[in-house]
């Protein structure tokens, strides 16, 4: 019989989604259930999804609701008769850790925080608060995962949880579209200039699209061959649109975001990643970047030396810095012998380094066997 796997943390967006749609195709013998929050989104996470069972629940939850929410997992977790819960990211572990301290402690529970939420917050009893709730998750958990040394380091020298717990399974992708013909981003939202330089992401305030917005403003006052395009839609869309709009900003677009099928082409036309976050944990846009060979600006969050090496696969400029990031985008586009060269060291890296997906899922499955 096979093993039963449900996923806590599952979307139809977003870089967890990729990563858990990566992570599953490679599995074998196991099922998976994927919980699914409304009719709407079904189609979308039965394409992302595929080869698993796609079933009816909002995983969402206030404080109040949380224990209710654990309650109606129950329900179905007992009827399906499921063995693992996987939960990604520190709000679903705390839902997969509730449910089994009070509710099932034979189930087994895996969690992938994605990131450590203390290591985001300046102030002290944010910090205290968020280790103690990753604490609490990991001493209910049976393993912990990691997909960064960074976060795996300092959870264990926080002692928030045992080493024989804690495993580092670095994050694998691998953008497998079928390029469409039929679609031109050059053409649909009329971009006539030599350079793109885009940023693909959600429209709010930690990605910092008002830093994207100054960086281009000081390019653009030097150069008219370059167009900024930001993909993705988000909290800030609206305002973002009426800021470019009254100052008359033609070179700067934010279009919303795109089908999943025309990324591929869009990615051909993009020649820079402008990566303006404060906080980012394993930008999957990285990867996605040096899979095809547009070249990578990002600021200096923390962590971004386990994905970009400065100088060789990519810039690194820092935080809030309009002027090093425009000077780094003019000599970019200055000279593109030194572009090249980078692009070609940034895939081979990426070959090297993050494109075993098939190793990831073996090591995922392994796990899955010894907590049972």
């Amino acid at each position: 019989m096979k093993t039963k796997v449900l996923y806590l943390g599952a979307s139809t967006s977003g870089g967890v989604s990729i990563y858990i749609s990566n992570l599953i195709k490679n599995i074998e013998n196991i099922s998976f259930y994927i919980p699914n929050e409304n009719t709407k989104s079904y189609l979308k996470m039965k394409n992302l999804y595929q080869n698993t069972v796609i079933f009816d629940f909002n995983q969402n939850y206030t404080l109040k609701t949380l224990f209710s929410k654990a309650k109606e997992l129950d329900v179905f977790i007992k009827k399906n008769g499921i063995d693992i819960i996987h939960a990604h990211v520190l709000r679903f572990g705390l839902l997969g850790a509730i449910y089994k301290k009070y509710f099932n402690n034979n189930i087994k529970l895996i969690y992938t925080g994605h990131g450590s939420r203390y290591l985001q917050k300046n102030k002290k009893h944010e910090k205290w608060l968020f280790k103690k709730i990753e604490l609490f998750i990991n001493s209910i958990s049976d393993k912990v995962v990691f997909i960064r040394e960074l976060e795996y380091k300092e959870s264990i020298e926080n002692k928030l949880l045992p080493i024989k717990k804690a495993v580092i399974i670095k994050t694998q992708i691998k953008l497998d579209i079928k390029e469409n013909n039929t679609f031109s981003i050059r053409k649909k939202y009329h971009i006539s200039t030599k350079n793109i330089v885009a940023m693909v992401g959600s429209v709010y305030e930690i990605k910092n699209p008002f830093l994207f917005c100054h960086i281009a403003e000081e390019v653009l006052k030097k150069r008219k061959d370059t167009t900024f395009l930001w993909i993705g839609d988000g909290p800030m869309l609206p305002e973002m649109n009426e800021y470019i709009k009254s100052k008359k900003l033609n070179n700067i677009k934010f279009i919303g975001s795109i089908d999943y099928q025309d990324i591929k082409d869009a990615w051909n036309a993009i020649d820079v990643l402008l990566l303006t976050s404060k906080i980012e944990i394993f930008p999957l846009i990285l990867l996605e970047a040096y899979q095809n060979k547009s070249l990578v600006l990002s600021t200096n969050y923390l962590g971004v030396a386990e994905v970009i090496k400065n100088g060789f696969t990519g810039y690194i400029y820092n935080m809030n810095d309009v002027k090093e990031a425009s000077d780094l985008l003019n000599n970019i586009f200055s000279y593109e012998n030194i572009t090249q060269l980078i692009t070609n060291n940034a895939k081979s890296y990426y070959h090297d380094n993050f494109e075993n997906i098939t190793e990831m899922s073996s090591k995922h499955t392994q796990i899955y066997k010894e907590i049972l």
